[in-house]
C-alpha cells in the first residue's frame, strides 16, 4: 500500500476517532435529544456537511462510538491477557482506563445513566453490552486453564465487577484522592481465590 494511501486512511482514522469522542462528549453533557449534529462536528473540528459525510444520524454516530470504545476495551484486555494476565490485574487496567480523564468519566456515567431509560438509543445497547460481559467472564471461568475460581457464580461475578466499574469511577469523580484502581485490586481478591491444583 502506498504512503499516500496510508496517509489517507490515518485520516479518515482521525476524524472518526474525533467524531466519537465528540459524540460521547456532547451526548453525556447535553443528554441525547439536546446534543446536535451541528455541536459534535464543531467538537470534532469539522463542518456540519463533512459529519454528515460520514454518518447519517446522531443515533448511528452514537452507537458507531459506544461499539468502538468497547472494542477498544476489548483489545487491550485480550493482550494483556494474552501476556498472562491475571483477573485483578485486568480489572485495575479497566479501572485505569475508565479514571484517567474527570470530563469523559463524568459524561460517560451521564450516558450509561440516561441510557437506563428504556426509550433511549443506546439502551439496548448497553443491555446487549452487559450481556456480552457476562459471557466473557463465563467463558474466563470455564477455561481449564484458569487458576481462580470465584467466591460467586459468573454472572453474578459479571454483574459485581460491572457495578464495582461504574461506582469506582463515580467514587472517583467525588472523591480524586481515592486509589480506585487499588480498590479494584482488593475487591477482586476478595471474590477469587486460587484453585487448588490436583
Amino acid at each position: 500500500m502506498s504512503t499516500t494511501v496510508h496517509a489517507v486512511n490515518a485520516r479518515a482514522t482521525s476524524r472518526r476517532e474525533a467524531l466519537f469522542e465528540a459524540v460521547i462528549e456532547s451526548v453525556g453533557t447535553h443528554g441525547f435529544e439536546r446534543a446536535s449534529l451541528r455541536d459534535i462536528a464543531a467538537r470534532a473540528g469539522m463542518s456540519h456537511a463533512g459529519l454528515l459525510s460520514h454518518f447519517s444520524s446522531k443515533e448511528e454516530l452514537l452507537l458507531a462510538a459506544l461499539e468502538n470504545a468497547e472494542q477498544q476495551d476489548h483489545r487491550e484486555v485480550s493482550a494483556i491477557i494474552a501476556q498472562g494476565a491475571s483477573d485483578r490485574e485486568v480489572i485495575e487496567t479497566l479501572v485505569r482506563r475508565a479514571t484517567d480523564d474527570r470530563d469523559k468519566a463524568r459524561q460517560w456515567l451521564a450516558l450509561v445513566v440516561a441510557s437506563s431509560d428504556p426509550t433511549h438509543p443506546a439502551h439496548e445497547y448497553f443491555r446487549e453490552r452487559h450481556a456480552r460481559f457476562r459471557r466473557q467472564v463465563e467463558l474466563v471461568a470455564a477455561n481449564p486453564d484458569n487458576v481462580t475460581v470465584g467466591l460467586f457464580d459468573p454472572e453474578t461475578r459479571a454483574t459485581l465487577y460491572r457495578a464495582v466499574l461504574d461506582g469506582l469511577r463515580l467514587e472517583w469523580l467525588v472523591s480524586p484522592e481515592t486509589d480506585v484502581v487499588a480498590a479494584a485490586g482488593r475487591f477482586t481478591d476478595l471474590i477469587l481465590r486460587t484453585r487448588v491444583r490436583d
